[in-house]
């Protein structure tokens, strides 16, 4: 029998715009975070600015900011946790900027035993 995979795309999102990009943690899973890469091009005299909040906490835990005409990948590696917590717990994906962002965010998802 093959082992199991945990690995999981939790958000994939070519030109995100806006701040309402949010997913949630299945019933039963938890989300642990371990990596996040991102691409920008931004026109003259545009910024923009890329948060990911984990809630239902609303926490930041990741900042990235593309100046005006910076053309560039960002990236991000570490362990975020996200639980299911009774359908709370999710990840939102917010472009404060004027211009879109492509998101790719991996990590694994397990069983929750916190609940």
């Amino acid at each position: 029998m093959p082992a199991p995979v945990y690995s999981r795309r939790i958000f994939q999102g070519q030109a995100v715009i806006g701040v309402t990009n949010k997913v949630y943690v299945p019933a039963g899973k938890q989300w642990i975070i371990r990596c996040v890469d991102c691409y920008a091009s931004v026109g003259a005299d545009i910024n923009s600015a890329l948060n990911i909040v984990a809630d239902p906490e609303h926490n930041t835990w990741i900042y990235m900011e593309w100046l005006s005409l910076e053309r560039s990948a960002k990236h991000w590696d570490g362990r975020q946790v996200i639980h299911y917590q009774d359908g709370l717990g999710s990840l939102d994906v917010q472009n404060w900027g004027d211009h879109p962002i492509d998101v790719y965010i991996s990590g694994y998802e397990l069983v929750d035993f916190k609940g």
